[in-house]
């Protein structure tokens, strides 16, 4: 959901259209909200899952719900080169890949 939740805010969709019809009616962001909330445990963690145990889980479900990725400035914006790219998406992963490593090596 991370990475759907990236995509979705760098390109500025708001809307996607889940019935097949062609018309974007469901706000992606509350349907994802929905269900991170719903698989929340009652200490205020996520279980694990397939992404890792509690503390990564949890992590991954507050950077979605976080909706971090900088939208693009003055309209649809492709990088076109590498370092463009990294700046306007990359950045934050690694922002939050370094909160999990020192979030683990707190834990050892």
């Amino acid at each position: 959901m991370f990475c759907l939740m990236k995509g979705f805010e760098y390109s500025r969709i708001d809307l996607i259209d889940l019935d097949g019809d062609g018309t974007p009616e469901h706000d992606w962001y509350e349907e994802f909200a929905d269900v991170i909330v719903d698989q929340q445990n009652p200490d205020g963690s996520w279980p694990s899952s397939d992404w890792g145990d509690e503390l990564l889980s949890t992590l991954w479900a507050l950077l979605t719900l976080e909706k971090i990725a900088p939208p693009p400035v003055g309209g649809t914006v492709y990088p076109t080169d590498k370092l463009s790219l990294f700046a306007m998406v990359g950045a934050p992963v690694v922002a939050a890949l370094a909160l999990i490593v020192i979030a683990i090596s707190k834990r050892s």
